[in-house]
């Protein structure tokens, strides 16, 4: 069976000659985000393995190209996790030799080779956030008393995504290797409750011990200090999982997590 049917589905009315249009403004949806890090990322792991299984049909005859790019896309995002993890990993162990990690230090490459890889990844994680926002201004102007709020909940989102990221690329890796090793793990519920701290403890264990190696690498000088708000992310899910699913105040902001198409 496959999870995420939407794009497949696309595919098929496409190839049949139907015209099929994305409507980003659909509304009347009973598809919401969840509400907890926890219910979020269950969701996230069966969309994974329905992405995943969207390889298997790139090589059906008849597709539109611009549906095996839909297909494909949906494989890459949570593969770019998997991509991540190498990397931070290469940069993080010290080759055989010595204490030299395995990719330079970002302070040893040339200046330009610095400017063109910060450009590159804050237009990738960055971009469609300004153009969300852009979009947003021009359809809802703001007005003097809504402007700062708006700017305060924006940065607020952007702050809470680069510190949820680590937790995302641990699960989406796990994920992934779960749905390559053939595990199937089936279309489970939404967690409709908010968690226990007892519950957080033991759903994000793997990204908190993980985290504490980290640090206690950095602190025996085997770590790149780069590395450093990686794992400070890594070690703090528990308590940041608890403080997304809080209704109170400000966190209401904080609801609409970085999500999907």
């Amino acid at each position: 069976m496959i999870l995420s049917h939407d794009f497949v589905e696309a595919a098929l009315l496409r190839r049949a000659g139907w015209g099929v249009r994305l409507m980003p403004e659909a509304c009347e949806s009973f598809e919401d985000t969840p509400e907890t890090l926890p219910g979020y990322l269950r969701r996230d792991g069966r969309w994974c393995q329905g992405n995943m299984q969207h390889l298997w049909l790139l090589t059906v005859p008849g597709l539109h190209p611009v549906s095996r790019f839909h297909l494909l896309q949906g494989a890459v995002t949570y593969l770019a996790s998997v991509w991540w993890m190498v990397l931070l990993a290469f940069w993080a162990v010290p080759d055989v030799a010595g204490s030299a990690p395995l990719m330079p230090a970002w302070q040893d490459l040339p200046l330009i080779t610095q400017a063109t890889l910060a450009t590159i990844v804050g237009l990738m994680l960055l971009g469609p956030k300004l153009l969300g926002i852009a979009v947003h201004l021009v359809e809802r102007p703001l007005t003097h008393r809504t402007a700062l709020g708006f700017f305060a909940s924006v940065l607020t989102e952007m702050a809470l995504s680069m510190l949820i990221a680590p937790t995302l690329m641990v699960h989406q890796v796990r994920a992934v290797l779960r749905t390559l090793a053939g595990i199937d793990g089936g279309w489970v519920a939404h967690l409709s409750l908010r968690p226990t701290f007892p519950t957080l403890i033991r759903f994000h264990a793997t990204e908190t011990v993980l985290g504490a190696a980290m640090l206690v690498a950095a602190g025996f000088g085997q770590l790149t200090p780069w590395l450093l708000p990686v794992a400070f992310s890594l070690v703090i899910s528990v308590p940041l999982s608890f403080l997304v699913q809080q209704n109170a105040g400000p966190s209401r902001l904080l609801r609409p997590l970085v999500d999907r198409p």
